[in-house]
Formats: structure tokens, C-alpha cells, sequence
């Protein structure tokens, strides 16, 4: 349990898991990956569950054909299937704790920053240390500005270095 200790600082009681929230984008798998295997090196298996969450960047309603629209409503649950399938394939390949989740929202960072309430901490790629993974360059200011838990941010363009592979 957590609890906030005298200097206002929050002190985590041993033996409690914390939440870290994985944002990746699956148009990207290598990068998914990547971003995840880094997220487990950087912060303690032990200490931390792993949520990934694949936010789809749909286009708002008004924006689509009729014709448009209805094809990506019948298309939903395999494309869903689908993606949950991937996130599982990852969470499998680095033995994490947790669970996955898909959000369909227009707005990334409203729906990033309302699923990250509820963790301990919210981990994003970056793009060349100027945007978070797949978003566009108003959704990483916004999360940076606005989120209420840490957030962390992996460099995702020029580290050579892949992250490292479970131990069996």
C-alpha cells in the first residue's frame, strides 16, 4: 500500500506491486516490442505490473464517409482480436505480469491520461526525444503537462541497443 511519507513524498510499503501502464502502438511492432522490453529493463519485474495499452487513434464520425465508417464498424472485433493477440504475444515474450488493453478514442492523450489514473506510472516511447511514439506533437506536450502519475519517456530512435531477453 502506498502512503505519503512526512516530506510529502510518496513511500511505497514493501511488498506491494505497482502499476506501470505501457502505451504502444501495434502499426509499429518492432518498436511495441522494443518499448516494452526497454520498459522491463528499466523498471523492476518484481516491483511492477505491466499493463500494455494500444490506444487506436480512430477519426472522429464526422470526419468519415457513411461508407467508411460502416467498414470499420464490421471490421472492429477482428481488427480487436487481433490486437489483443499481438499485445498478449508481447506480454508473453517479456513473462510480465498484467493484462492488455484497446481503446478506441480520437483523442490519444484524453484517453492515455484517463486509463493512467489508476497506475503508478505511464511509459511512452520517444521519437528522436521530440514526440512520444506514434502521437503527434500536441499529445506528448499535453501528457507531459497534464499527467497526474510520472510518466516516462524511452528514447525510441537512436538507441542501437535492444532490450535485453528474459531469462528462462
Amino acid at each position: 500500500m502506498a502512503s505519503m511519507s512526512p516530506g510529502g513524498g510518496r513511500r511505497i510499503d514493501p511488498g506491494t506491486m505497482l502499476k506501470a501502464l505501457v502505451a504502444i502502438d501495434l502499426a509499429k511492432p518492432a518498436a511495441a516490442t522494443r518499448l516494452v522490453g526497454l520498459a522491463r529493463d528499466l523498471l523492476p519485474v518484481s516491483a511492477y505490473t505491466f499493463d500494455l495499452v494500444y490506444v487506436v487513434d480512430q477519426p472522429a464520425p464526422a470526419f468519415m464517409s457513411a461508407d467508411l465508417s460502416e467498414r470499420l464498424r464490421q471490421t472492429a472485433p477482428r481488427r480487436e482480436q487481433e490486437a489483443k493477440t499481438e499485445l498478449d504475444r508481447i506480454r508473453t515474450q517479456y513473462a510480465l505480469r498484467g493484462q492488455a488493453f484497446i481503446i478506441e478514442d480520437p483523442d490519444l492523450a484524453h484517453a492515455l491520461l484517463e486509463r493512467a489514473r489508476r497506475y503508478d506510472v505511464l511509459v511512452v516511447g520517444a521519437r528522436d526525444g521530440r514526440s512520444v511514439g506514434w502521437f503527434a506533437s500536441t499529445t506528448p506536450q499535453r501528457l507531459v503537462r497534464t499527467a497526474q502519475v510520472p510518466l516516462l519517456t524511452i528514447p525510441m530512435g537512436s538507441d542501437p541497443k535492444p532490450p535485453s531477453k528474459p531469462k528462462p
